[in-house]
């Protein structure tokens, strides 16, 4: 197979080292706006500067492959994903799913989470009733969003795959098994697993969608059997290596509908390389 050229965008997310990682056949390209970001130490990758919307540099060959990593890289800063939309939208067009209710403010009498409405939120989870989390500002412009808070969650799982259309397509399913919250969120372990309703559910919604790219759904499941849909993000998250150790190529997707083999396993480890400041 031939060696492909891919550009990253906003590769200050953890998942721009997950998929050089997983693939070192490939040449990489990171694009950041962000002063900080890994992967210098990997010798086929090269990283710059750019910001969302600006044209590729003239410099550079045209990609085999483009990948957006956090939705302010899309097209007018990934609105038409927002989870205020998007979520009732889901709920009217599946009447099997169950989603946590969303608002724009934080009702009275009820516990919250505090989630960006366009792209993942930085910092550290928040919650509370709404006195607590009524001030909460918006410094990165990502939109506010407040979803009710499920106690009696067990654990979360999240769907991490690429759509091509429909009848094709590549899934993980991945129990959640430790994040970490710092100014991102990173994926600290994960386990492959099977679960045929957030299975089916998934490939509803991606179909119901039409969406064609690569995504990350979060799921909740609850001790009473229930599975929830918390969150759509058209953006992956770093587990691609796990992915491809348990047969799920997203890269080269295969024919049909595949997902990845249960029992795979992935910790991730801190690593500390240094840095150089970013030139366009």
């Amino acid at each position: 197979m031939n060696s492909l050229l891919i550009h990253l965008l906003g590769a200050e997310q953890q998942s721009a080292v997950s998929v050089a990682r997983a693939y070192p056949e490939h040449r990489f390209v990171f694009f950041s706006d962000q002063r900080v970001v890994d992967g210098w130490d990997l010798p086929y990758v090269s990283i710059r500067l750019r910001q969302p919307g600006q044209e590729r540099p003239a410099d550079l060959a045209p990609p085999d492959l483009e990948l957006p990593l956090c939705p302010r890289w899309l097209p007018h800063g990934g609105a038409e994903f927002a989870l205020s939309r998007l979520l009732p939208d889901m709920v009217d067009r599946i009447p099997q799913l169950q989603v946590p209710s969303v608002y724009s403010k934080p009702p009275e009498g009820r516990l919250c989470l505090v989630k960006g409405n366009r792209f993942h939120r930085p910092d550290a989870l928040l919650s509370g009733t709404a006195k607590q989390i009524q001030r909460t500002t918006d410094p990165n412009g990502c939109g506010l969003l407040f979803q009710d808070r499920i106690p009696e969650t067990t654990h979360t799982i999240l769907v991490m795959g690429r759509r091509i259309h429909a009848g094709q397509a590549v899934l993980g399913i991945l129990q959640v098994l430790e994040e970490r919250f710092f100014r991102v969120v990173i994926l600290q372990s994960a386990e492959t697993m099977v679960d045929p309703t957030v299975v089916d559910q998934s490939l509803a919604i991606l179909d119901a969608l039409d969406y064609r790219g690569f995504f990350a759904l979060n799921w909740i499941a609850v001790g009473d059997g229930r599975r929830m849909l918390t969150s759509f993000r058209p953006v992956p998250r770093a587990a691609f290596g796990l992915l491809r150790h348990a047969g799920a190529d997203l890269l080269i997707p295969a024919p049909g509908i595949t997902i990845a083999s249960a029992g795979f396993r992935m910790i991730a480890d801190p690593t500390y390389t240094t840095y150089r400041g970013l030139t366009p």
